[in-house]
C-alpha cells in the first residue's frame, strides 16, 4: 500500500522540481559542458535515491541487500528510460561509492549532506514563495522510512540513517543550509547560483541511446511551469485572473481595497486615453509600510503584473534588492551599481526592501548617492519603471521625508497591518494543506493558542506569516521526530499532526 502510494507521488514532486530544470535549460546555455549537465527533475530525484541506496550499502552491505529490488521499483517510476533492477542499481552504487574521495570509507551516515534536490527546492521556495520544500521533505521520508522497514526490522545502520536524514530534511536545521546563497543578492546573478547547485549533482545516472535528447534545442521547446519567468521574454497576464488571485490572499483587506482603487482609476484613464481625453500626470511609485512578513513582496509581484495587464509597464516583472545591491563600498563605484538595478527593472517594478538603511548613514555615506542616482534615473525613465520601497512604518516615514525629491515621487503609501491570529491560524493551514498533512483537533486548540500568545506580546518585529511558517517547520520536525522509530507507519500516520507535535518556538 505505501509503495503504491509513493509511485502516484513521484509525478507530482517531479512536477514541483521541474521549473527550476527548466529555468535553468533556457536561460544559461552558456554553461561549459552543458549537455553533460545532469539538471532535469527526475535526474535530481533518482541521484537522491542511489546516493541514499548507496550509504546504506557501504554501511552495511548484507542487510542493504534487502532493499536494493525496492529502490530499483521506484528508480523505473522515476526514470521509465532506464531499466532499473537489483544488478543495475548495485553497478550504480560501485559506481557511486568509487567516485567518492576516499570511497567507501567516506560514506559516513553522521556526514550526510541534505539533498540536493532539497537545496533546489528550498531556495526555489524562498524566491517564489512557495511551500513546496516541505511536501518534497515529507516525500523523501516516506521514501526512506518505506524501504528500511520492509522487513519489519530496523536496523542499528538504518535507525542512524532515519535520524540523520530526519534531520536534514526540514528547515528548522539552519546550519546544514549555511551555504545557500543570501536570495534578495543572489537571484539577481543565478547564472552562478544554479551552476554551483546543478553542477555538483551526481552524473551517474544517463539515459538509454533511445531515450530522448536533453539538449538546448529541445529545452526551447518546453516551456517552464509555475511562476519561473523566462529572461527577455514578455509575459501574458489576465487582469481578472491577477485580481482573483489578490482578493484569494490571506487577511490584507486594507491593501487588496487600496490595490482595486487603483486599478480602478488606471482602467478609467486608460479609457480617457482611448478617447484622446486628457489624463493628469501623477506619479505610480509606492511605499509599503508594515512589519515583516505582512506579504509586501507578494502585493509588489502582484501589481508588477497588474500594471502590465493594464498596459501601463511593457514587462511586468519585479526586481527585489536592499542597500547591500545598491551602495558600493568605493567611491564612484555606488552609481554604477544602482544604474545597474534600475536598469534591469526597466518595464516592471523595482522593490527596495528596508529602503530607509540608504539614508541611516552620516554625510559622506554612499546611500546618499544611491538615493541621488535612484531619483535621476526615475526623472529621466518616468512611465518605464515604477518603484516600490518598503520598511517599517516609522522609519520609512522619516526617510521619505529627509530628502524633498523623494517626497514629491512617493505619494501614495499602501500600509499593510499585523495579521489577526485567526488570519495566522489560516496561514498555517494553508501550509499544513499543500503538504498534505492535517492537524488534530488537540493540534489545532494548542497551534492557535501559540498564534494568539506571540500576536498579544507582539512587537514591530514580529514576523506575522513568517512566523505562521516558521511555527509549521518546527512541528513539521517534532513530527518527523516522533514517528521516525515508528516501525509500522501507514498514510493517515504520515499525513497527521498530533497534540503531541506541537510546540512553541
Amino acid at each position: 500500500m505505501e509503495l503504491l502510494l509513493i509511485k502516484t507521488q513521484i509525478k507530482e514532486i517531479l512536477k514541483l522540481v521541474e521549473p527550476l530544470a527548466e529555468y535553468y535549460r533556457l536561460n544559461f546555455k552558456d554553461i561549459t559542458d552543458y549537455e553533460k549537465r545532469v539538471i532535469y527533475a527526475e535526474h535530481l530525484l533518482a541521484s537522491e535515491m542511489i546516493r541514499i541506496a548507496s550509504y546504506l550499502y557501504a554501511n552495511d552491505p548484507s542487510e542493504a541487500e534487502k532493499t536494493l529490488p525496492t529502490f530499483a521499483e521506484i528508480l523505473k517510476e522515476i526514470d521509465s528510460s532506464t531499466r532499473y533492477d537489483k544488478s543495475k542499481l548495485l553497478s550504480e552504487i560501485e559506481l557511486y561509492i568509487k567516485n567518492q574521495p576516499q570511497g567507501k570509507n567516506d560514506l559516513i551516515i553522521e556526514e550526510l549532506d541534505p539533498p540536493m534536490l532539497l537545496r533546489v527546492v528550498k531556495f526555489y521556495d524562498s524566491v517564489f514563495l512557495t511551500n513546496n520544500m516541505y511536501i518534497v521533505a515529507n516525500f523523501l521520508f516516506q521514501v526512506l522510512n518505506l524501504i528500511v522497514k520492509q522487513d519489519g526490522i530496523v536496523t542499528e545502520i538504518e535507525k542512524r540513517l532515519l535520524t540523520r536524514y530526519q534531520s536534514i530534511l526540514h528547515e528548522s536545521n539552519e546550519d546544514l543550509y549555511s551555504d545557500l546563497p543570501g536570495t534578495k543578492k543572489d537571484y539577481l546573478n543565478l547564472n552562478s547560483v544554479f551552476n554551483d547547485f546543478f553542477g555538483s549533482v551526481a552524473t551517474t545516472i544517463k539515459k538509454d541511446s533511445g531515450a530522448k535528447d536533453n539538449s538546448p534545442k529541445e529545452a526551447k521547446e518546453n516551456k517552464p511551469q509555475g511562476n519561473v519567468q523566462e529572461v527577455g521574454k514578455e509575459e501574458v497576464y489576465d487582469l481578472d485572473q491577477l485580481m482573483k488571485e489578490l482578493n484569494d490572499l490571506i487577511g490584507l483587506s486594507a491593501v487588496k481595497g487600496e490595490v482595486s482603487n487603483l486599478v480602478n482609476v488606471l482602467k478609467v484613464e486608460k479609457l480617457r486615453k482611448e478617447k484622446n481625453l486628457p489624463v493628469p500626470t501623477r506619479s505610480l511609485h509606492m511605499v509599503f509600510t508594515g512589519n515583516p512578513g505582512t506579504g509586501k513582496t507578494t502585493i509588489g509581484r502582484l501589481i508588477a503584473k497588474i500594471f502590465k495587464a493594464l498596459g501601463v509597464l511593457e514587462k511586468g516583472h519585479l526586481i527585489e534588492t536592499d542597500r547591500s545591491g545598491l551602495v558600493a563600498g568605493y567611491v564612484g563605484q555606488t552609481a554604477a551599481k544602482t544604474i545597474e538595478i534600475c536598469q534591469k527593472s526597466l518595464g516592471g517594478v523595482l522593490f527596495i526592501d528596508e529602503a530607509y538603511a540608504l539614508a541611516e548613514g552620516g554625510e559622506n555615506d554612499f546611500g546618499r548617492e544611491a538615493i541621488n542616482t535612484l531619483l535621476k534615473f526615475m526623472e529621466d525613465n518616468r512611465g518605464n519603471f515604477i518603484v516600490i520601497v518598503a520598511g517599517y512604518t516609522d522609519n520609512m516615514q522619516s526617510f521619505i521625508n529627509k530628502n524633498p525629491g523623494l517626497q514629491s515621487r512617493f505619494n501614495k503609501y499602501i500600509v499593510f497591518a499585523d495579521y489577526s491570529p485567526e488570519e495566522l491560524f489560516s496561514i498555517f493551514s494553508s501550509i499544513t494543506t499543500k503538504s498534505k498533512l492535517k492537524l488534530t483537533k488537540e493540534a489545532a486548540v494548542k497551534v492557535k493558542e501559540i498564534l494568539q500568545s506571540h500576536y498579544d506580546k507582539r512587537d514591530k518585529k514580529f514576523g506575522n506569516g513568517r512566523f505562521a511558517r516558521n511555527l509549521f517547520e518546527k512541528i513539521y520536525g517534532n513530527q518527523a521526530n516522533r514517528l521516525v522509530t515508528v516501525t509500522d507507519l501507514d498514510e493517515e500516520a504520515l499525513c497527521t499532526i498530533a497534540a503531541e507535535d506541537v510546540s512553541d518556538l
